[in-house]
């Protein structure tokens, strides 16, 4: 006989047990799915974290082997095009978000702004047009979660 035929109504009757459980024993699987994802969200926030300190570093890296009058900063995130560019000296976060192809449709209007020096630095669409940028800068787009 076909295992298939056979497994049909173990799989029925377990649909049937979980369709039937209490509200409670539900509930309580709601509550281990949810921490589940809470779990993944945490560890996918410590993947990012890693991957910009490590932009941070290698753009720190590529910035003094860089002449003076260029300036190399990295963009990541919701844009058309990611990754490093190379800008006039003075250049704006506005002008390396254009060089990168400008967002994409899932970007949000704000950005923030890694400096190796400092703390992140988040920037409003006004702020981005007069924020300098200095070598091994990286700017990340966020994206929109819907």
């Amino acid at each position: 006989m076909n295992r298939t035929l056979l497994l049909l109504p173990l799989l029925a009757i377990g649909t049937l047990f979980t369709a039937c459980q209490p509200p409670a024993a539900q509930r309580r699987d709601l509550e281990m799915v949810e921490k589940s994802l809470e779990k993944v969200d945490a560890r996918l926030e410590q993947i990012e974290r890693a991957l910009a300190e490590a932009k941070v570093i290698d753009a720190a890296k590529t910035a003094a082997a860089q002449p003076a009058e260029e300036v190399v900063v990295y963009v990541t995130g919701a844009v058309k095009n990611a990754g490093r560019v190379d800008l006039p000296k003075g250049a704006t976060a506005y002008a390396a978000l254009a060089a990168a192809g400008g967002p994409n449709e899932l970007a949000r209007k704000d950005i923030t702004v890694t400096r190796a020096s400092e703390a992140d630095i988040p920037l409003t669409p006004l702020e981005q047009k007069d924020f300098t940028m200095e070598s091994g800068d990286v700017i990340t787009v966020t994206q929109t979660v819907f």
